[in-house]
Parts: structure tokens; C-alpha cells; sequence
């Protein structure tokens, strides 16, 4: 799973707000309650906890999986689009997660609760 195709990613962006309306957006309508980033940061987070994440530039060639150690202690910001880091490391765009594990995240956090 290293290894993929830009046609097989989703923007980690996209895949948050399909993560929320999935398993989040009908209780929070119930609740009268409006998703904040933060909500949307932290499912970025619970993304990229569960499933690889990759980086790409404009030449689809350049799709790379990010391993563990680049993603610690990195904050999401602007819901997935951008990870910083308080240890000064330069920050990380451009996103991107296999489509066909949205499912499983899906289960998983809606197991959750």
C-alpha cells in the first residue's frame, strides 16, 4: 500500500468533509450544532491515525507515503489542508489517502461513538 496512483487518493480535505457527513453531520443537525475546524482538524487527525497518508505535488508522479515519524507531533490546520509543527519543520500541504479506506474509517469511528 506504499505505493499508489493519484487516481487511487482522495485529498485528505475532501475525505474529512466525507468522513463528517457520514458519521457526524445528521447528530449534529439534531443537536442544532454547526462543525467548527477544529472538529473538522481533529477528524483529519483520526484520518491519518487510521489509514497512510501521502503527500503529492502538480506531477502526479510525485505521490509519496509519509511515514510515522514525518507526521509526529504535527497539528492539522485549516480542516486537513495543512499540518504544522511547533519544532520549527517547514509545514506539509497537499494531502491525500486512499479512497477505498474511507469505508473503513468510517465504521471505525462511527464504532467509536
Amino acid at each position: 500500500m506504499d505505493e499508489k496512483k493519484a487516481d487511487d487518493l482522495v485529498p485528505l480535505e475532501l475525505a474529512v468533509e466525507t468522513v463528517y457527513a457520514r458519521v457526524y453531520e445528521a447528530q449534529h443537525r439534531k443537536a442544532g450544532l454547526v462543525c467548527s475546524p477544529e472538529q473538522l482538524n481533529g477528524i483529519a487527525h483520526a484520518i491519518a491515525a487510521l489509514v497512510p497518508v501521502f503527500i503529492y505535488d502538480k506531477d502526479p508522479a510525485s505521490v509519496r507515503r509519509l511515514g510515522d515519524h514525518e507526521l509526529e507531533k504535527g497539528l492539522f490546520r485549516e480542516c486537513g489542508r495543512i499540518m504544522i509543527f511547533l519544532d520549527g519543520r517547514a509545514p506539509i500541504r497537499t494531502f491525500a489517502v486512499p479512497g477505498e479506506a474511507l469505508d473503513s474509517v468510517v465504521r471505525q469511528l462511527s464504532a467509536a461513538g
